[in-house]
């Protein structure tokens, strides 16, 4: 219905995590900005491209 919410978990070879245990290490990464993400169902698709993350900021010094 309009307005409902359907949440699930990873879907099998949707997370990244799972790669880092393949036994084709060459396939294993993380996403890098240029890298396009795209999702898809039957009401269209979304795209993003990732772009590189504001500089780390660190908590405490000291570390």
């Amino acid at each position: 219905m309009p307005g409902d919410v359907i949440c699930s978990g990873t879907v099998p070879r949707g997370c990244l995590l799972e790669h880092v245990d393949t036994p084709d290490v060459a396939k294993a990464r993380w996403l890098e900005p240029g890298d396009v993400v795209s999702l898809r169902g039957f009401g269209g698709e979304t795209r993003q491209t990732v772009v590189p993350g504001a500089p780390l900021v660190p908590l405490r010094s000291g570390f």
